[in-house]
């Protein structure tokens, strides 16, 4: 007993260095329960002698040692029972074992687990043979029966002395209170389709004309619009809204409104001018005296006419008193409406309110971030491999391991010409960024699928460790033990990857956990294989 929980305590000691796990010998929901009871430690000093049974269910693994079974005489069936889906003990709720022979059934109900996971049910069974053994969970919903191999009672101590017990495979060992501790997960290893995808580095960037600046058209002083605040950053903004006003230098505001007021003035007159010739030309041609075509210019004259008016009126609007008021050339300092290209937000404010900027200088920088491009750069060597797919996903370096798909081929474009230098040419998607996940000048890893194509037996990236730049994989050949498999790997699909050789369909591989148990595989002290119930 006390051999067994210092091995357990080493153990912990190892994994816990890189996970920082609890050092104690009972699980940390255990209320106290020592169990120090006679099957248990027989366990202890008979470990050869004792079965272990490991099964699995859609909700469930469980783990069962007893030792032979003697007709007439009570053992003890430890059951431990690991939800697949959480990864850890199931602490609370009971567990019936029903164990049948012909005709007979016999039922026993263990109410709560004695400790974190574990249940201890005693039993007698008076006849010896072959019984039937499952468990099951009253009053959980989709709980099901768990079929266990069936159990052979002896006919009295001397055969079940003598009674044939299959070995404890060889490996590593971790206790299922360990794995409980670190969580540890499991998956079989299955067949799936999978498309080969070349993995690429490549950046976010914004799309043309969704990303402007706002700049000031002459030197002034930033003011506020007066009717609602200065921008602020992250806002959202529609395009055409003014954003604020400037304030221009007195010379240079009297000049330009000048100028504007000028501008008006002669296109009306040109306007009005343009009319008169055009009721003349329009009269004499009805008298026949001039041609069609001499009407159809003097109507386009007028258009024309109409259009410069028009474009002055719209120069002189953007005149304006903080207020928002137009002003008269006897207003001193007429101000100019700063309005947002886009629609989008504000990313960037080089000038708030007050200060003065010169003329070209950037005030506001909106950046519509619903739509970006991911460009990468492609070998020629990869050219051909890539024209004919548009399916690609991307993952980002905050968030390795998420892979995001591509929505749409319409967004993919592989560039005509090559670098000289790189022999590379530009691949370029454009993504939706939902919920603004991805930044402009962010790195991604572009996962673009080629032709290849296969249906595969395949693992999860989180179960394949580096060792020695080799790849392995630990496979559960029982309860308590692991055994690492060394891998030939295939085409890689964002987080699967094929597996060719070093694990066969249907076994059961460490997913979650896999860096501990290999850190637990190069300790020179493992504890003994055992309980302390």
């Amino acid at each position: 007993m006390i051999t067994d929980c210092l091995g357990r305590m080493k153990l912990a000691l190892a994994v816990g260095v890189a996970l920082g796990l609890a050092t104690g010998c009972r699980d940390p929901h255990d209320a106290g329960h020592d169990h120090d009871s006679d099957s248990a430690q027989w366990d202890h000093d008979h470990a050869e002698l004792t079965h272990r049974i490991t099964t699995w269910s859609d909700q469930f693994e469980i783990f069962a040692e007893f030792e032979p079974v003697t007709a007439g005489r009570a053992f003890e069936l430890v059951t431990h029972v690991t939800s697949l889906e959480t990864r850890e003990p199931r602490r609370t709720g009971p567990l019936r074992l029903m164990l049948r022979r012909g005709g007979r059934v016999v039922e026993l109900v263990t109410d709560q687990p004695a400790q974190s996971g574990i249940y201890l049910t005693e039993v007698t069974l008076d006849e010896a043979g072959s019984w039937e053994m499952s468990i099951d969970f009253p009053g959980m919903a989709g709980g099901g029966t768990v079929r266990l191999p069936a159990i052979e009672v002896h006919a009295d101590a001397h055969d079940a002395a003598h009674a044939e017990v299959a070995a404890v495979p060889d490996g590593i060992s971790l206790l299922k209170e360990q794995q409980w501790r670190i969580r540890l997960g499991t998956e079989r290893a299955s067949r799936r389709r999978l498309v080969e995808r070349l993995v690429f580095h490549g950046q976010a960037s914004a799309r043309p004309g969704s990303s402007v600046v706002v700049v000031a058209p002459v030197a002034g002083q930033i003011a506020g619009t007066g009717g609602r605040p200065f921008p602020r950053l992250g806002d959202r903004v529609e395009e055409g809204q003014v954003l604020a006003m400037l304030e221009p230098r007195f010379s240079e505001a009297a000049a330009r409104l000048a100028e504007s007021e000028a501008g008006r003035v002669q296109a009306r007159t040109a306007l009005e001018q343009a009319q008169a010739a055009f009721a003349r030309v329009q009269r004499l041609a009805a008298e026949q005296a001039k041609s069609q075509r001499e009407l159809q210019e003097a109507a386009a004259d007028v258009a024309m006419a109409r259009a410069r008016l028009d474009a002055a009126l719209a120069l002189r609007s953007t005149y304006r008193r903080p207020d928002g008021k137009p002003v008269d050339i006897a207003d001193t300092l007429p101000g100019l409406e700063l309005r947002a290209p886009i629609a989008g937000m504000i990313n960037r404010i080089h000038a708030g309110m007050g200060e003065v900027v010169g003329p070209e200088a950037v005030v506001f920088q909106v950046i519509a971030p619903e739509v970006v491009w991911l460009e990468a750069r492609i070998p020629e060597s990869s050219l051909a491999r890539i024209r004919a797919t548009e399916d690609a996903l991307y993952e980002r370096p905050d968030a390795l391991g998420e892979y995001t798909a591509i929505e749409g081929a319409a967004g993919k474009f592989l560039g005509f010409e090559l670098d000289p230098v790189t022999r590379t040419a530009p691949l370029t998607f454009e993504v939706r960024n939902h919920e603004g996940a991805l930044r402009v000048g962010q790195s991604v890893r572009l996962h673009v699928a080629t032709a290849a194509v296969a249906e595969a037996l395949a693992l999860p990236d989180s179960a394949i460790v580096e060792e020695s730049g080799r790849p392995v994989a630990f496979v559960q050949v029982s309860g308590e033990t692991f055994e690492k498999r060394d891998l030939v790997l295939g085409i890689r699909d964002g987080p699967w990857v094929q597996v060719l050789e070093g694990v066969d369909e249907g076994e059961r591989v460490v997913t979650e956990g896999a860096y501990v148990v290999r850190l637990v595989s190069v300790s020179s002290e493992l504890p003994a294989h055992g309980h302390a119930h």
